[in-house]
């Protein structure tokens, strides 16, 4: 027979509840320990390149400066 858990109403009425085994919250905050701030510039980078501002990849240099002039 499952274990049955109760939960103190304290608990469920801030809203959701996530249950997980300790690998995997152990997995977690290995994996939110390696985020790193990002530099403002490479934001402003990833926001052109998800607008479709960016052109590239370029298959030489004399592509690039192609492209710039």
């Amino acid at each position: 027979m499952a274990s049955v858990i109760t939960l103190p109403r304290e608990l469920t009425k801030k809203g959701e509840i996530v249950l997980l085994s300790r690998v995997k919250y152990d997995k977690l905050l290995r994996m939110v320990g390696r985020r790193v701030a990002l530099d403002e510039s490479i934001k402003e980078a990833l926001d052109e390149a998800e607008k479709g501002k960016v052109s590239g990849p370029f298959k030489n240099s004399k592509d690039l400066i192609r492209s710039l002039a």
